[in-house]
């Protein structure tokens, strides 16, 4: 996570096209990937338009060398 996961994720909640996000953290320790990030934003565009901002990268600047990061985007294809 971020050196301030508190300030990245109020800087991305305010940013046009933000619909919401879910942290989830995995119940058990030895996982790959401990936290998971889903984030709902309107447009593709709006999510890369918010992350590739230079306050953006001053909040996160350093936190891909602590906490490796498997960005990608998808699209819901069925709700169960």
């Amino acid at each position: 996570m971020f050196k301030n996961v508190g300030e990245a994720a109020e800087f991305l909640k305010n940013q046009p096209g933000f619909i919401n996000t879910k942290l989830h953290q995995s119940i058990l320790e030895d996982s790959k990937f401990r936290f998971i990030n889903v984030a709902e934003w309107e447009t593709p565009e709006s999510f890369f338009s918010a992350v590739q901002t230079d306050e953006f990268q001053k909040i996160t600047s350093g936190s891909m060398d602590t906490y490796p990061h498997y960005p990608s985007l998808y699209t819901r294809i069925r709700d169960l």
